[in-house]
């Protein structure tokens, strides 16, 4: 049985949202980044083509919302067979609750969340044309980077396996003492990011190889082009203030939860 479309609009609108969100922040930066570089020396290269990169976006966007749709489908069936295996329902499917909704909609962000770091470290490019050759791309997230991946996924996967306790077993005082470190985990990554190596810091050789052929831009150039780019670190380290103030902020909310034995 399907659910009732009012039910399963609201947490569906705000998951596309939340995508949206991520997608548009990404492409937004790589332009921005496609443009300075290409104000360093219109002569050698210029900022490649805006449309190219939405393009990219809506792309990623669809694949986004189809995804949340998808997961979060999934995810409340499987809640409803397990409630009716245990013999809370009489056959007859209905809505979720809010509890249910909202701990759903966590375990679908935190998919996403998941995919859109792969995404954003693998494939977020900054479009550019060099002059004499076709449109090439070279990676907004510097190489150098690669490594928070890691920390990332296995945050992300904790999140979603929180939400599926949460919707299957509900809140249990072990929830919220797993839930309460995972924000301090958090934290402590977010502190460790901001204060840690530029993000955007492209590697010089990987430059040279995908902008053209070896000797065809000097190192000057790339040095510069490079720093124009690490320049946008401070947006993404306030982005991410920002984020480490609502985990502490959330961390607050949720502790007298721990003495009460149960969650909101």
């Amino acid at each position: 049985m399907s659910l009732p479309a009012g039910r399963l609009q609201h947490p569906i609108v705000k998951l596309a949202g939340f995508w949206s969100l991520l997608v548009v922040i990404g492409f937004g930066l790589a332009l921005v980044a496609a443009h300075r570089v290409g104000a360093i020396d219109p002569g050698r290269v210029r900022a490649g083509s805006a449309f190219a990169a939405a393009g990219q976006a809506v792309l990623a966007l669809v694949a986004g919302w189809i995804a949340a749709a998808l997961l979060y489908g999934a995810t409340v069936g499987f809640d409803m067979v397990i409630r009716a295996i245990e013999g809370r329902l009489n056959l007859q499917l209905t809505a979720p609750t809010d509890t249910e909704s909202d701990s759903t909609s966590s375990v679908v962000r935190a998919v996403l969340a998941a995919a859109g770091a792969w995404a954003a470290f693998r494939w977020l490019t900054i479009p550019l044309v060099p002059v004499g050759l076709g449109p090439v791309a070279v990676p907004l997230v510097g190489v150098g980077a690669g490594s928070l991946l890691v920390p990332i996924t296995v945050g992300f996967g904790l999140e979603a396996l929180l939400g599926l306790w949460r919707l299957t077993l509900g809140v249990s005082r072990s929830w919220i003492i797993l839930r309460l470190a995972l924000r301090i985990g958090w934290m402590i990554f977010l502190f460790l990011a901001i204060t840690g190596r530029n993000l955007f810091r492209g590697d010089l050789l990987e430059w040279a190889a995908r902008l053209g052929p070896g000797g065809a831009l000097p190192a000057d150039w790339l040095q510069a082009a490079t720093g124009a780019v690490a320049s946008l670190w401070p947006v993404a380290q306030v982005a991410m203030v920002g984020a480490l103030l609502l985990q502490g902020l959330a961390l607050l909310r949720e502790v007298p939860g721990l003495w009460r034995g149960r969650g909101d």
